[in-house]
């Protein structure tokens, strides 16, 4: 549904100042598969960015969701708000064909 590779989130204003060198630097470590020693070695300045990253900080997951807010949103016909979020919401389960001979089987 979204694109793995899609890097308009680079360029995104409010990215925190210098996480794109981070991002790139732990991306390279991790695809070489290097020792967590690494981190020592890491600029200091980073160790924020490491941090945040640790605790779920991901810019481009975020775009991802907000992305599929915008979809949701559009498919219901509104923004997806505060006011919409609380409301009350009819829900319709789809089954397949073998779930539903079970059902009847019963």
């Amino acid at each position: 549904m979204f694109d793995a590779h899609d890097t308009s989130w680079e360029n995104d204003p409010e990215l925190l100042p210098g996480w794109l060198e981070y991002s790139r630097w732990e991306e390279l470590r991790l695809e070489t598969e290097a020792s967590d020693d690494d981190y020592d070695n890491m600029p200091t300045e980073w160790m924020s960015f490491l941090e945040l990253a640790a605790n779920g900080y991901s810019p481009q997951l975020a775009t991802c969701i907000t992305s599929a807010f915008i979809l949701v949103g559009r498919i219901v016909g509104q923004e997806l708000d505060e006011a919409w979020m609380e409301g009350v919401h009819t829900r319709f389960a789809f089954t397949g064909v073998e779930e539903e001979q079970r059902r009847i089987e019963r």
